[in-house]
């Protein structure tokens, strides 16, 4: 059973009240969806930061290789995680969150990765074209 939605206190603790004035770091979400989208709380925002300050450091000066997710959990060893969700709950939805995360900045890193490796590909493709013709 998932915590979040089995338990008010959790699934209100991962987004900022409504009638909260929004964030800088909102205006442009607010912009691009027209204000369609729940803004999160301030624990689920730093959460967010500390996952995603561990993937661009693991990302930055690395080329994507098969132990990268494993790599950038380690990195997170030792680092105190902020967590979500009431007292209760707070370790398996922080975990929940982590996992997601994990998984879903691995699919979009790699399949940026892949975007550069086709384009790559098809240019010495093309540049190969162009040798043989002159």
């Amino acid at each position: 059973m998932e915590p979040a939605k089995s338990c008010n206190k959790c699934y209100v603790s991962l987004h900022a009240p409504d009638d909260r004035l929004p964030l800088e770091r909102e205006l442009l979400t607010d912009i691009r969806t027209y204000g369609g989208l729940l803004k999160p709380s301030d624990s689920l925002f730093e959460l967010i930061m500390q996952l995603e300050h561990a993937v661009l450091t693991s990302t930055v000066n690395s080329q994507i290789h098969t132990m990268l997710l494993f790599d950038t959990l380690e990195r997170l060893t030792g680092v105190e995680l902020q967590r979500v969700g009431c007292e209760v709950h707070a370790r398996t939805l922080t975990a929940s969150v982590v996992t997601f995360y994990m998984i879903c900045r691995m699919h979009f890193t790699c399949a940026d990765a892949n975007k550069v490796y086709a384009e790559t590909k098809r240019r010495k493709r093309d540049l190969a074209k162009q040798a043989k013709l002159s």
